[in-house]
């Protein structure tokens, strides 16, 4: 027997790669790093702050813990808060990211990781931008105090949601199923917090703050519906 003759010469069968394969994909080698990372984050996140962690969920929901933490966290800038919105951004770049490569909206011709970081960075932006314009409007504003509130409860509900959205986002790319499965309830979430957050600042500024219904309904498109409007349709038409 020639032993240097290879065992598939003279078959039938059509050749799909002229080379060795590789299970490793430079492709997919990102998502795994950022799971890592994120593991990382969770696991510091729940080692030293478990005790807030719990109480930041329990705030989106429950306004005594909401009073509590306002009373006991004059200084919202603390790593752990830092961290939080950093899964958020995360969590919705890869939503989108997904979103994105079911449906061929934008960038199809681009690689995962650059759809991703373009999002990723986009979304980092709308978030410093409406924090900026709060910032503005807390020093020209006769409500300071009301606006200093309905933001840091949006930082609180996007901090508490965070731990909720990116689990499921980050499964999607490595459990062999419909992605849909996962990312309908992530959907359901996101939708969630925003309403939440919108049902909030309505009442924040009609009974709290005692201001008109035109003033609440202009500050509310202004800083949350607006920039999503401007963001989806510089997307669409540019990329």
């Amino acid at each position: 027997m020639n032993y240097t003759e290879h065992v598939f010469n003279n078959h039938l069968l059509e050749i799909s790669n002229q080379g060795p394969t590789y299970l490793f994909d430079y492709h997919t080698a990102w998502q795994s790093v950022l799971l890592i990372l994120c593991l990382i984050g969770f696991v510091y996140l729940k080692n030293t702050e478990s005790g807030r962690l719990v109480r930041i969920i329990q705030a989106a929901f429950n306004d005594q813990v909401w009073g509590q933490i306002q009373r006991d966290e004059s200084n919202r800038i603390r790593f752990y808060a830092i961290l939080l919105l950093a899964l958020y951004n995360i969590s919705l770049a890869f939503l989108t990211y997904k979103l994105n490569k079911l449906y061929n909206v934008v960038l199809v011709d681009s690689s995962d990781l650059a759809q991703f970081l373009l999002f990723l960075v986009l979304f980092s932006m709308l978030g410093f931008i409406k924090l900026l314009i709060n910032k503005f409007l807390i020093l020209v504003s006769n409500h300071q105090l009301l606006i200093n509130e309905y933001s840091n409860y949006n930082l609180i509900i996007n901090q508490s949601f965070s731990l909720l959205l990116l689990p499921l986002v980050l499964l999607t790319e490595f459990i062999k199923l419909n992605p849909l499965i996962l990312i309908t309830p992530a959907l359901i979430l996101f939708a969630l917090h925003i309403i939440i957050k919108w049902l909030k600042g309505v009442r924040f500024s009609l009974v709290e703050g005692k201001i008109g219904i035109l003033q609440s309904f202009v500050y509310l498109c202004a800083i949350e519906i607006l920039p999503f409007l401007v963001l989806g349709k510089l997307i669409i038409e540019k990329l």
